[in-house]
């Protein structure tokens, strides 16, 4: 595993077959082929569980460019965690350019850097295809400002009260 670290840079996990474990925050994920996870920067992580047995996967860690920030929109699973559900063809196409990506990372050939960017890329809009229509829709600042209160305070007892304060509307309104 990757043990237990805090990273400034995001990590994107993907598995090939098997099932892995990690904790973020004060809760546990299942790291499993039908999905994606992805961990915002500055997220604590503890990977020390994750070493089962059959465990197969990539691991990416990148710095995001400013265009990239769209395919980054993941449901969020918790805290600093990201997941996206991946189908069957959408597994394949993230595995075989995850493939390339490794492949070419042990390389030296001349324009390695410019291909690793190209792949990396490739790899996040492969992943953006998978994100439900919806989720490109513009989402109402009152509502995000609600997903951020309860983010922030997601281990203590929420009140919808404080929600709605949070977010400048009425609890009525909120619900």
């Amino acid at each position: 595993g990757f043990g237990n670290t805090q990273v400034d840079s995001w990590l994107l996990v993907f598995t090939l077959a098997g099932q892995g474990l990690f904790r973020a925050g004060l809760r546990d994920y299942t790291l499993a082929p039908d999905q994606a996870v992805l961990v915002e920067p500055g997220t604590h992580t503890d990977f020390t569980g994750a070493g089962k047995s059959g465990w197969h996967f990539y691991w990416v860690i990148f710095q995001c460019a400013d265009s990239w920030r769209p395919y980054l929109q993941w449901s969020l699973a918790g805290p600093g965690v990201r997941q996206l559900a991946l189908g069957a063809s959408a597994r394949a196409e993230l595995g075989f350019t995850l493939n390339q990506l490794y492949t070419n990372f042990v390389d030296s050939a001349p324009f390695k850097t410019e291909l690793d960017h190209n792949l990396l890329e490739q790899l996040l809009l492969r992943c953006a295809n998978c994100l439900p229509r919806e989720q490109g829709k513009a989402i109402d600042p009152r509502i995000r400002a609600a997903r951020s209160y309860i983010e922030a305070h997601f281990t203590a007892d929420i009140e919808l009260a404080d929600v709605a304060a949070a977010s400048n509307l009425s609890p009525s309104r909120l619900s």
